[in-house]
């Protein structure tokens, strides 16, 4: 169940309402949390009728049942798991209704849903979009900045899953960096940091300039062989270039600096770290495993995530796993592609994953650990699967082992 669905969900139960358009419009009026989780509440959403109102079309009778009454009767019902309700609070000042997940059930889910997507194959199919730039651009990295945003868009196009869910329906695409061109999505142009005017700089200026900044900071902490370590930085300079093109809203200038902050290396370098991890830890799986058969043949082999007790393990899930089919969903726009929401959610995930490598011990060489170890190692996996199939949308590869 992806993020908006189980939002819509809560409306129907909430409200009692099945009307498509409603539960549409009241999903807006449910915010989502995204930090002190435990604090704060999975997500709130107001306790008053009249602010609901305003976004229903249909009458919403005077007569109903109390919010709050009914709020807590979901909580307490558990003939409606879907809906995975733990905790509610009234917060009478901002009269908001805060509530907690079950979430065992909600991770659950979310890991059922990504086991049935399998994201690693990048399944697609073949459309009959036609995506086209027009009034080709003089300045090569501005007409780059177009091809990039083209070939972005005829990638996410092609998801078979994106295509299969949310029914996305062939049409014909314009992309320009002149504002002249009618019914065409506007690319800003790619300009030049110290004078803000458009780069006449060619593509390969650009990459020697990225490439040194790169091969110098790797050979003062040389840790591979050096041809792993050239591969390596020319991966990170393309990478860097990339993000730099596509970060931002695709309708405003890009700045191209070798010297700013290194995010797409960032996301590359936790990406590589998670598989680091998951190769190291298959040793220690096979031997942990054996144990666990030997010693309970009759047990259970299902994945108990219920172990994923660590706030950071909540927050992955939660504020990142759950709502990527949602951000995918909302990158296509009427005149705007937002390729910047797909770089932004990449980037707050590596974070979210680096704040819980460097606090939480990921593998543990114990028996009686081997649960949590796997229930921890299949949220590797997930997380390494999205972060390649965003990076693969990008056209930015991965690192290897480091």
């Amino acid at each position: 169940m992806s993020d908006r669905d189980w939002k819509k969900e809560f409306a129907s139960q909430l409200l009692n309402s099945n009307v498509e358009e409603d539960l549409t419009n009241a999903t807006k009026l449910i915010k989502c949390h995204e930090k002190n989780l435990s604090v704060n509440g999975d997500f709130s959403c107001p306790g008053r009728k009249d602010i609901w109102q305003k976004v229903l079309k249909t009458n919403y009778c005077e007569d109903n049942e109390d919010l709050e009454a009914v709020a807590k009767s979901l909580v307490l019902d558990s003939a409606k798991p879907e809906v995975n309700l733990k905790i509610i609070q009234v917060n009478s000042k901002n009269e908001y209704l805060c509530f907690w997940l079950d979430r065992k059930a909600f991770m659950r889910n979310v890991f059922n849903a990504f086991d049935c997507m399998n994201l690693n194959k990048k399944n697609e199919v073949k459309v009959n979009d036609r995506i086209t730039i027009q009034n080709t651009d003089k300045y090569q990295l501005t007409y780059l900045r177009c091809d990039q945003v083209a070939q972005f868009t005829e990638r996410l196009m092609k998801c078979d899953r994106l295509m299969k869910q949310n029914a996305i329906q062939p049409f014909n695409l314009v992309i320009s960096s002149n504002d002249k061109i009618e019914n065409a999505i506007k690319i800003g142009p790619v300009i030049e940091k110290a004078n803000k005017k458009k780069s006449e700089s060619t593509l390969l200026d650009v990459y020697k300039r990225f490439y040194r900044v790169f091969d110098t900071t790797s050979k003062e902490r040389l840790v591979q062989s050096d041809a792993k370590r050239v591969v390596n930085v020319h991966t990170v300079t393309s990478a860097e270039i990339q993000f730099q093109f596509l970060s931002n809203n695709v309708g405003q200038p890009a700045t191209i600096d070798e010297n700013a902050e290194k995010v797409a290396t960032f996301v590359l370098y936790n990406h590589a770290r998670i598989v680091q991890i998951l190769h190291a830890s298959k040793e220690i799986s096979a031997k942990n495993q054996q144990c666990a058969e030997n010693t309970t043949p009759n047990e259970p082999k299902e994945m108990d995530y219920g172990l994923l007790t660590e706030e950071e393990e909540w927050e992955i899930i939660y504020v990142y796993l759950s709502r990527y089919l949602e951000v995918l969903n909302d990158i296509i726009k009427v005149n705007d592609i937002k390729v910047g929401k797909i770089v932004q959610f990449l980037v707050g995930l590596s974070q979210s994953f680096s704040r819980y490598y460097n606090r939480v011990r990921i593998i543990r060489d114990a028996p009686h650990l081997w649960k949590t170890v796997q229930a921890r190692l299949h949220l590797l996996s997930v997380i390494r699967s999205v972060l390649e199939h965003g990076l693969y949308l990008l056209n930015v590869p991965c690192l290897g082992h480091m």
